[in-house]
């Protein structure tokens, strides 16, 4: 529309001029009649009517002229319209601009973060599935406390209440959890942890065997044979007698529901 607009104006402008330079040879031959009429006694007649003519002419021009400066003006009004209009816009895509660039570096700044928590995370994942596959034996873990060693001090949070249901259960993890806490900041591996873990945890189960037996004699049941695990923890194994009485129904729910989360 202001391309559009300043292509008109040019051929407005160009006609006014044309108008004014008739406007002037009508006005130089007004002059030359005039001069003509007083020089020429014979005529004056035609004189008088050869002014009268180029008056009319004259007249004729000077509405001509007025009626181009009033399309000149209204163009003149339309263009400065549609210049405000362009400012206008080229202001809000300059502001438009600032927004999406600062939401892109957000985003970027975001997605930045998330990649480097994912790669730290999958480091420790390698280095947890490093160091079990080669110095633990799986098998003679007690899931709770593996469970507890691999979400718990790698991601130093433990969700206990998802982590076991049992009240008694949720006391000993959180014991060994503090336990890790205080020793497990300076040790070599992850494999270390969970080892210096069991052996605190087989102590921990150690008091609550010692009430599972009271239990089973007061009412007349069989203790439960021991449990024995084996650990490696720098090039040896050491071997840990675990027993307790336990509700094997609560027990087997509280393993594979934690073995599935692991």
């Amino acid at each position: 529309e202001l391309a559009a607009a300043q292509a008109s104006l040019k051929p407005t402008e160009a006609s006014r001029t044309v108008m004014e330079n008739k406007l002037i040879s009508e006005q130089c031959a007004r002059a030359n009649a005039e001069t003509w009429a007083q020089q020429c006694s014979a005529g004056p007649d035609a004189a008088h009517k050869e002014i009268k003519l180029v008056k009319s002419r004259e007249a004729s021009l000077n509405v001509q002229i007025s009626d181009m400066n009033s399309v000149i003006k209204s163009h003149q009004e339309m263009y400065d319209r549609l210049e405000n209009r362009f400012q206008l816009a080229l202001r809000s895509n300059e502001t438009l601009t600032k927004e999406v660039n600062r939401s892109e570096d957000s985003l970027t700044f975001k997605l930045r973060e998330r990649n480097r928590d994912l790669v730290r995370r999958v480091k420790r994942l390698e280095k947890a599935n490093s160091a079990l596959s080669s110095r633990l034996r799986l098998e003679d873990m007690d899931p709770e406390a593996l469970v507890l060693m691999v979400e718990g001090f790698e991601l130093d949070k433990v969700d206990w209440e998802t982590l076991a249901r049992d009240s008694q259960t949720r006391r000993a993890l959180k014991a060994v959890y503090k336990i890790g806490l205080e020793d497990g900041r300076d040790h070599d591996t992850l494999a270390d942890d969970i080892a210096r873990a069991k052996v605190q945890f087989a102590e921990i189960r150690a008091e609550k065997k010692l009430k599972g037996e009271e239990a089973a004699a007061a009412a007349g049941l069989p203790a439960s044979p021991p449990l024995t695990v084996s650990v490696l923890v720098g090039g040896n194994f050491y071997a840990f007698t675990d027993s307790f009485t336990f509700d094997h129904a609560d027990w087997c729910d509280d393993v594979d529901y934690n073995f599935e989360r692991w």
